[in-house]
């Protein structure tokens, strides 16, 4: 489930988050934490962003099974190692003492 809830969400950020992964990663604090992000924590879900973009290219067969977890379909107009590496950088925010304690 919580696999799924993070793919499903970097699917939205995707579509709805901008061109830029800044300008996803501000719409994703909004949607999640509803509050913009520091600088430094940009910089760092961007390092968080890249490292998990090189690995999931790099073995696209883990992104596959990554995406695989869940019973909704995925997206396929989104590429799998991007779409992968979305989901990692969802699933850090979706476990932010922040997210979860919301309030």
């Amino acid at each position: 489930t919580y696999v799924e809830a993070a793919r499903k969400l970097a699917e939205r950020i995707l579509k709805e988050g901008g061109a830029s992964p800044r300008d996803c990663l501000r719409f994703a604090y909004r949607v999640t934490l509803a509050r913009e992000p520091t600088e430094q924590e940009i910089r760092t879900l961007v390092r968080t962003l890249n490292r998990q973009r090189e690995h999931y290219r790099t073995d696209r067969s883990a992104a596959e099974k990554l995406l695989s977890v869940a019973e909704s379909p995925r997206d396929p107009a989104i590429a799998a190692a991007e779409l992968a590496a979305w989901t990692g950088v969802a699933s850090v925010l979706l476990n932010l003492d922040e997210f979860i304690t919301r309030g």
